[in-house]
């Protein structure tokens, strides 16, 4: 059974991390405040199937969108990106996102929600999407 929740800090513990952001997480896991802050955000949600956590995602104050997905998370995208679109009808500014080069799965993630690449690093390429 799948739900969506509001994100709480417990669920970044929880989390099985897919590959390309598991080297990052250690950094993320040893700022408390800054997963409160996270968590504190009415843009943050969790998705939950079968009780545990496969997905957490929010926009930060800056309109940024973050998300961490787990590893077997490929079953779940369809409704996570149904969830996803719905959930940027509500937001007004534009929202950016920052897609890791080394993972082409993200930017394919991002292109299917709307988003527009425009600009292209070495590490990240941006992408926004204006309501």
């Amino acid at each position: 059974m799948t739900r969506f929740r509001p994100l709480r800090v417990s669920d970044f513990y929880l989390l099985d991390v897919c590959e390309h952001p598991r080297p990052r997480l250690p950094f993320l896991l040893s700022r408390p405040l800054l997963l409160q802050r996270m968590a504190d955000d009415p843009f943050s949600f969790t998705m939950e199937v079968d009780g545990e956590p496969v997905a957490l995602a929010g926009v930060n104050g800056h309109g940024e969108v973050w998300a961490l997905l787990a590893r077997d998370m490929r079953r779940h995208m369809v409704r996570l990106t149904r969830y996803a679109l719905c959930w940027f009808d509500q937001l007004i500014d534009p929202v950016w996102m920052h897609t890791d080069n080394h993972d082409p799965a993200a930017a394919r993630w991002a292109l299917l929600m709307g988003f527009k690449r425009t600009k292209k690093g070495d590490r990240y390429d941006i992408y926004a999407r204006i309501v």
